[in-house]
């Protein structure tokens, strides 16, 4: 599989954004990749204050809110780079990684994010790995992940809730080319599937500069019709070789 990426982010013409994302890639030293991409947004607590305080107290609140994901967002990354670090020893060693290994660290270092209540009480956060063909995706909400394939976009299904935990899981092979996207809901309100679609589907994702020009082509989009609303997206795509 080739990977290929790309982000947009912006605040809004009133107010901050309150979501923080992640599209990371690392290689192995036995050749293998492992990439890693996340979303986290309290984007729907943020608006229950919107109807009930000022625009002064709502920017401060999103500000607020926008550094407490944005925390969430840099523990999830010192989380792939000891996973990175710890693998690469055990390789040295002459283990061999196993899709596994990676699942079940991963699973128990989000649900330990999620378990700081203090910066992610009632966050929706979203976390996708590939290892070679193996995707595993983790969600406290199961929703808001997006596919992109050569024949059209669905949201993706099948997650299970782990027994006792605020948190889902899904494991799957992925064997054709396709895009993942999460993003903000002022980002999604605001953009048709065919727009997504012809933009972003892997036909068009070539490499990550087509990728980049093709998100901000839908920035431009959403900024002229979302009233001046904060927004944010990340794209992923995997291109069978």
């Amino acid at each position: 599989m080739d990977y290929y990426a790309a982000a947009v982010r912006e605040d809004g013409t009133f107010c901050r954004g309150t979501d923080g994302l992640l599209v990371k890639g690392y290689k192995l030293s036995n050749g293998e990749k492992i990439i890693v991409m996340a979303y986290c947004d309290k984007e729907n607590s943020a608006r229950r204050v919107v109807r009930k305080r000022s625009v002064f107290l709502t920017n401060w609140f999103k500000k607020k809110v926008g550094q407490r994901t944005d925390y969430v967002i840099r523990m999830v990354e010192s989380c792939c780079e000891e996973l990175y670090m710890d693998l690469n020893i055990g390789l040295v060693h002459g283990e061999v990684v196993r899709g596994k290994e990676i699942e079940d660290y991963l699973e128990e270092s989000m649900w330990k994010i999620l378990k700081k209540r203090r910066f992610a009480k009632k966050a929706e956060l979203s976390v996708i790995c590939f290892y070679g063909q193996k995707l595993f995706a983790f969600s406290n909400t199961g929703r808001g992940i997006f596919l992109l394939g050569n024949c059209g976009m669905s949201e993706m299904k099948g997650f299970s809730r782990l027994a006792g935990k605020e948190l889902m899981k899904r494991r799957a092979e992925v064997r054709d080319s396709q895009t993942i996207v999460m993003g903000s809901d002022s980002f999604f309100e605001n953009i048709s599937k065919d727009e997504l679609h012809v933009n972003l589907c892997p036909q068009m994702c070539m490499d990550n500069e087509t990728m980049e020009s093709s998100l901000e082509e839908l920035g431009e989009i959403v900024r002229g019709r979302n009233g001046g609303r904060a927004f944010g997206a990340a794209a992923l795509c995997m291109a069978a070789n």
